[in-house]
């Protein structure tokens, strides 16, 4: 089994969305003996590593941009429903890095609802938690700089 054919197994185990026999045989490999190539194939280290690799390449990739355009296309379609743009929204600005408030901060503090939905008690409770972490920040600041001190 050359390691060019292993390769070859991981990408078309990828590309053809997981049916191990097809990859084996796209690979190269004998037919007749495809699905049990294939799954001690499976069971090799370097193997499942080559195929994480190519899930990553191509999601990172192909199937981002799809995702994009399918989110975008949802934001743009007036008829669309509403909660369904809105999530779209939502999704692309967390993907961005630009969630209003990151869900580490909430807590449990309003189960998850969105700021502008949460009662004034809950919105109270959030800046509590935001000014602890503030402290818990700062306090851990103050340690780092005395052990640099010292």
């Amino acid at each position: 089994m050359s390691a060019d054919m292993q390769h070859a197994f991981a990408v078309e185990l990828v590309a053809n969305g997981g049916n191990i026999t097809q990859a084996t045989i796209s690979a190269g490999y004998s037919p007749k003996s495809a699905r049990q190539i294939g799954q001690h194939l499976l069971d090799k280290p370097h193997v499942q590593q080559a195929i994480r690799r190519e899930q990553q390449r191509s999601i990172g990739g192909r199937l981002a941009s799809k995702a994009l355009r399918v989110l975008e296309q949802i934001l743009d379609d007036p008829q669309a429903p509403y909660g369904a743009r809105v999530d779209a929204a939502k999704t692309i600005l967390d993907r961005a890095g630009l969630a209003a408030v990151p869900a580490r901060m909430i807590g449990e503090v309003g189960h998850g609802k969105p700021v502008d939905e949460m009662t004034f008690e809950e919105l109270h409770a959030l800046i509590g938690n935001c000014d602890r972490m503030l402290l818990e920040a700062e306090s851990q600041t103050a340690e780092l700089e005395v052990e640099d001190a010292g």
